[in-house]
């Protein structure tokens, strides 16, 4: 009886045992090596792996089939000018800035952790000539509206005084 089944139990098997060794080489030489390797000053042929040898002609065709299909301008804007990114954002910001308060931290010096020496001088010194710039043309406009509101008033003191008829000499 044994001999009779055995055929139907040992076939699969070493089926098996010859389908698992047969694609474990397979998918080693599809990854590996990642280099070339030489013997004799020979490349020694399939080195390296198809995958590591064309990864750049993968990697393109991988990014222009996500990029034309699964990412492309109208997904993006549709999904980050929505209401809840712009919410996801918003709060996002709020809670940084409300930890840079507890920190206590300079903008200078949070920049710092991010930018060169030279370029946070370049940031600070275009920062200090914008705003000196605007106080300038505040403070100008501030001395133009109260020259203007003094010429105001004292064409209103003048203009009461001549309705009251009233002399002070």
């Amino acid at each position: 009886m044994i001999e009779s089944v055995s055929p139907y139990i040992v076939a699969p098997i070493v089926g098996g045992i010859i389908g698992y060794i047969t694609n474990d080489i397979a998918i080693r030489m599809l990854f590996r090596p990642h280099t070339a390797k030489y013997i004799f000053g020979m490349r020694i042929p399939f080195t390296p792996g198809i995958i590591p040898k064309e990864k750049g002609r993968i990697a393109e065709a991988i990014g222009g089939a996500i990029s034309e299909n699964l990412m492309n301008q109208e997904v993006l804007e549709r999904y980050l000018l929505s209401d809840e990114m712009t919410k996801k954002v918003r709060t996002s910001v709020e809670v940084f800035f409300e930890n840079q308060k507890k920190n206590q931290e300079s903008v200078a010096k949070f920049f710092g952790h991010y930018l060169s020496e030279e370029e946070l001088q370049n940031i600070v010194s275009s920062v200090n000539e914008n705003l000196t710039s605007q106080v300038n043309v505040a403070s100008q406009q501030s001395r133009e509206k109260a020259i203007s509101l003094s010429a105001q008033n004292l064409v209103f003191v003048s203009v009461t005084l001549l309705n009251r008829n009233e002399t002070f000499i």
